[in-house]
Formats: C-alpha cells, structure tokens, sequence
C-alpha cells in the first residue's frame, strides 16, 4: 500500500508522483488540512449539508491528512485510472471515486485560497498578479496563523495546473 511515511523517503520517487518536493508538501499540508477539516465539519462525503459531526474511522484507506494530500496529488499528476489508485491505497474503485470527488474539491479550494489556483483567461491572471503584488508589499499573517504566501508552493503548483484544469 502506498503512504506518505514511505515515500517521503524516496524523494525522487515523490517527486515524480506528486510533483512537489517533500519540503513543498509539507508547506501546503498545514492549508489543505484546514480546508479539509473546514469541509468535513460543514459536509458530508457526498456534499449534502452535515447533521453529524465527522468522525474518521480506524480502518479508513486514507487514514492520516498527509496520505489524503497524497491520494489526489498523485491522482491528479499521473491521471491513472481509478481502479489503479484505488489498489496503490488498497481500497475498492467506488471509495477511490467518492475520495477523489471530495479531495479534488478541497485541494481546488485549498489553492483558491492561497492564491494558487490556475486560471483560464488572461484577465483573470492580471488580477491575480497585481493582488499578489500588493499582498507581498504588506506580508500579513492569515487569522489561523498561517501566513498567506507560501514560499516553495507557487512553482509546484504550476505543475498541478494543467491537471487541475483538464478535470
């Protein structure tokens, strides 16, 4: 089974997986937390409106926060069929889905929020980048102490951008 403790040792192999360093995961993990845990709190797997509060179960495929980043980076940087991810995480094709649908959704969210989400129109990218310019030239921390610029991240998720916007 694949999981991140393993093959954050093999950083050439990650690398080629994922597209981001192991240095750069661990810059965007503490963001996608956050969104995912934002998201669990408010929805359910399917995106109907949560009455429970989201508990994650002992035997899930996808147990720790990094293996979930893990899970659709690769997803989205090798475009394997879903019957292959599904066994690299030993889980069936249908969880493969259900965790795809919700992951993508919240890594997109996750990169909107950071200012790291591709764009499809030049204008757009013109507004993007003279916010950037002006939210370096005051660098404030975010409320939940995460700053809001990540260092390393912007040239990696360049790497996502094409795979995002093909989904």
């Amino acid at each position: 089974m694949t999981n991140y403790l393993e093959l954050s040792q093999k950083p050439s192999r990650f690398l080629s997986l994922t597209c981001y360093t192991v240095e750069e995961f661990q810059e965007l993990l503490p963001y996608f937390n956050l969104s995912f845990q934002e998201y669990m709190e408010n929805f359910t797997f399917e995106g109907k409106k949560r009455k429970r509060k989201y508990l994650e179960y002992k035997n899930s495929p996808l147990l720790t926060i990094e293996n979930k980043l893990l899970f659709i980076l690769i997803y989205l940087k090798v475009n394997c069929l879903q019957e292959t991810l599904a066994e690299m995480f030993d889980m069936c094709q249908p969880k493969a889905n259900v965790w795809i649908h919700l992951l993508h959704n919240v890594l997109s969210q996750t990169l909107e929020q950071i200012n790291l989400l591709p764009t499809r129109n030049a204008e757009t990218l013109k507004n993007r980048l003279a916010n950037k310019v002006e939210a370096t030239s005051g660098l404030s921390e975010t409320p939940s102490g995460l700053s809001e610029t990540p260092s390393g991240l912007s040239e990696a998720a360049s790497g996502l951008s094409e795979a995002i916007s093909g989904l």
